[in-house]
């Protein structure tokens, strides 16, 4: 299987951002050195195929950022430690699209996670909204008594993919974090005053007030800010 093709420099800025955040992430919760064992669950909602090209190079995906940043973050940890630290990291990653998602569980195996497979890592060829639930029965059995992290990527390609009331949920767990992609240049380019519009956007808690209150914004001059 070849490599995907590169993505938007948009893409790639996110990449950067997501790599950033997972690098001051990790040293920031583990600080107690009396510590043995962190629990955490990584899942990207949105995963694509995990590795692409950029001029020639192949460049990693969230997935990979994910996997990378948890093996680096142990390594890190464990330096001048007396009492190891194990990261007990399981990945949740979701998408769609069939082809991303064999695209993907090929790479794994190739970067030497074959044994992960169904163990610790999991794959979804389904929307992120289907399985949003049994991966959430998941987190709970691993955060019993409060123990254990999660962390959340939904990078969605539009606005209305991810409900705010799946947000919601996710952050009423213990140590849950979200990041989530809203393309509110996608939203305000397609506002309309119908029916199949106020449908639309009811996962993202817009009522009809709220509507026509950007629908009168849109065409002013800073109006789309204002949205």
């Amino acid at each position: 299987m070849r490599a995907k093709k590169a993505q938007s420099p948009h893409s790639d800025a996110k990449l950067r951002l997501i790599a950033c955040y997972l690098e001051s992430y990790f040293p920031a919760i583990l600080v107690n050195h009396a510590q043995d064992r962190q629990r955490i669950t990584l899942v990207d909602g949105f995963c694509g195929g995990g590795r692409f090209t950029d001029d020639g190079s192949i460049i990693s995906g969230t997935p990979f950022l994910f996997l990378e940043a948890v093996a680096k973050a142990e390594r890190i940890a464990n330096a001048g430690r007396n009492k190891p630290l194990t990261i007990d990291a399981e990945y949740h990653f979701v998408d769609s699209k069939r082809d991303h998602v064999e695209f993907l569980r090929a790479e794994l195996i190739k970067a030497g996670y074959l044994d992960q497979l169904d163990r610790s890592i999991f794959l979804y060829n389904a929307d992120f909204e289907t399985v949003f639930p049994d991966i959430c029965r998941r987190i709970e059995g691993r955060t019993k008594r409060g123990v254990g992290r999660s962390i959340f990527l939904l990078d969605q390609k539009g606005y209305s993919d991810v409900a705010f009331e799946t947000v919601r949920k996710i952050l009423r767990f213990s140590a849950a974090e979200c990041t989530l992609t809203f393309a509110v240049g996608w939203l305000i380019d397609y506002l309309t005053d119908k029916p199949q519009t106020l449908k639309r956007v009811s996962p993202i808690v817009i009522s009809e007030e709220q509507l026509r209150e950007f629908l009168r914004f849109k065409d002013e001059q800073g109006g789309r800010y204002v949205i």
